[in-house]
């Protein structure tokens, strides 16, 4: 089996022998996406492993059973050696290439670009909207737009979404050809059904019996699950209003604000609310959680 691009570090090398003991115990066979997929040969490489660590939902619940989990010598511990596993696959496969530096610092690089973006959106306002508009009251068909232009709002969007679907697709397709193996050539329809199906339902953060992850401690619980559902979901709702409201205003010709009963602002509230509890829940769910 040819070996890949992948490069060979120390969070590599620790997990490749985790795998090696998994393989003979099997006793969590049965666990995950993982343990059936590594049960399907005898030796493993650096893209076998990386594709293991993306098959990962850190549910958990392989560490609370192993008997060989610290304090034992062999010090099996999947979900943080896959976690470690992870940051570096997103960095390895990231478009552009210059970009996976970020990953080793994303907290302070996206909390640099998050506050600069507001800062020169602020400034251009100030600039470009007088002071007259910017300070008055605005009601009636189009007030929506009267600080910042539709086509303003939906170049900075657009071009947002754009770069953001090139990326993901890009990193995805490097990420494909990174692990070329046996394991990822078993692909056809019916496995891209299971895993769009899988995806969408979050099957695996059910844990291992579908009683959900262990969170805190050896206890099940689907919290994360659902959290992570509402995160989900709710972007979902919020990109359904923007969609609606964009027929509504283009092809129907009923300009914004709308209604608190309207669809967009229904939507838009929905999703809004679901997406505010999911990333609270799950910042909580982190902070919270075992830290081994």
């Amino acid at each position: 089996m040819p070996e890949t691009e992948v490069m060979f570090t120390d969070a590599l090398q620790d997990a490749q022998r985790s795998m090696a003991i998994c393989n003979a115990c099997r006793y969590c066979e049965g666990y995950c996406a993982v343990f059936p997929a590594m049960a399907l040969q005898r030796e493993f490489v650096a893209a076998d492993m990386t594709y293991f660590a993306n098959l990962c939902h850190n549910c958990n619940g392989c560490f609370h059973a192993c008997q060989f989990a610290p304090p034992h010598p062999f010090a099996i511990n999947l979900p943080q050696q896959f976690a470690e596993l992870r940051e570096e696959s997103y960095a390895e496969f990231a478009f552009p290439k210059a970009m996976g530096a970020a990953f080793s610092r994303n907290g302070r690089t996206m909390g640099i670009v998050m506050a600069a973006s507001i800062a020169a959106v602020l400034a251009l306002i100030l600039v470009f909207v007088s002071s007259e508009t910017l300070f008055s009251a605005h009601s009636g068909p189009g007030a929506f737009y009267r600080i910042v232009s539709w086509g303003v709002m939906a170049s900075v969007a657009g071009a947002t979404l754009c770069w953001s679907i090139l990326a993901l697709v890009m990193s995805a397709i490097a990420f494909w050809r990174g692990t070329v193996s046996p394991l990822s050539r078993r692909v056809n329809l019916s496995a891209l059904s299971t895993a769009l199906h899988d995806a969408a339902t979050l099957r695996y953060l059910g844990g291992t019996h579908g009683e959900g992850c262990n969170d805190l401690d050896a206890s099940f619980s689907q919290t994360r699950r659902y959290l992570h559902h509402a995160m989900a979901y709710g972007f979902a709702l919020c990109f359904a209003s923007t969609s609606v409201a964009t027929l509504m205003d283009h092809f129907l010709g009923w300009e914004a604000p709308y209604s608190w009963y309207s669809l967009p602002v229904i939507l838009g509230t929905l999703g809004g609310i679901g997406m505010v509890v999911g990333t609270s829940g799950l910042i909580w769910v982190k902070m919270a959680t075992d830290p081994a």
